[in-house]
């Protein structure tokens, strides 16, 4: 869904929000994923020994 904003906008010739809307999907897409990120780590924890 992004790269389809992002070529839009730079379709129009607005490279300037082109790289905003880049770097929101970016920010977007690490906050999705953070909760499965922080459940490995604790897989991890729990396999380590002490």
């Amino acid at each position: 869904m992004g790269e389809f904003a992002i070529s839009i906008c730079q379709d129009a010739g607005e490279q300037a929000v082109a790289k905003k809307v880049e770097f929101a999907a970016k920010i977007i897409i690490a906050v999705l994923a953070l909760p499965m990120l922080v459940a490995i780590l604790e897989s991890l924890m729990e396999l380590l020994p002490g």
